[in-house]
């Protein structure tokens, strides 16, 4: 039995140091809209689909409300193929979390590929929801932005 405690022991000490250090809820989040800004810049439909919760809301500028990971899915399998593709770049306001619920919120810079001459720039005010599921992850079930007056791009430089 003693050979096997010290193999036990050898493999604990060579684990990874980032088993060690359990994320945060804010660092979470934080890295969770990290995910969904390479996912979009990457077009990865699906990917991006799984970040957001079955019965997710979104409320983008200038389009109705979306209900459901289904027209989530629809509205961005659209705009994926409307557009060579985009970048989107956080900034973080605020993060609060209560129990399974989160809010986030950021300042955003959107810059589209529509396939002019130059990107479409759009700055301004993200309010993301996020719901803890039953395994830990933290999904998008909320998504609300507009470009707010007070938003600037001079923010991202």
């Amino acid at each position: 039995m003693l050979p096997f405690i010290r193999l036990l022991v050898l493999a604990l000490c060579l684990l990874p140091p980032v088993l060690a250090h359990a994320q945060s809820p804010e660092e979470a989040i934080t890295a969770a809209a990290e995910t969904w800004s390479q996912r979009y810049a990457a077009k990865d439909l699906e990917g991006l689909m799984a970040l957001y919760h079955e019965e997710a809301m979104l409320f983008t500028q200038g389009a109705p409300a979306l209900i459901g990971r289904s027209a989530i899915r629809d509205y961005f399998a659209q705009s994926f193929a409307r557009t060579r593709g985009g970048k989107i770049a956080f900034k973080v306001e605020s993060i609060r979390v209560f129990d399974d619920v989160a809010h986030f919120v950021s300042l955003f810079k959107m810059e589209i590929d529509a396939g002019g001459a130059a990107p479409i720039v759009a700055v301004g005010r993200s309010m993301l929801v996020y719901k803890r599921d039953a395994f830990g992850h933290w999904l998008l079930f909320a998504d609300m932005d507009n470009q707010a007056p007070d938003a600037q791009a001079s923010a991202f430089e």
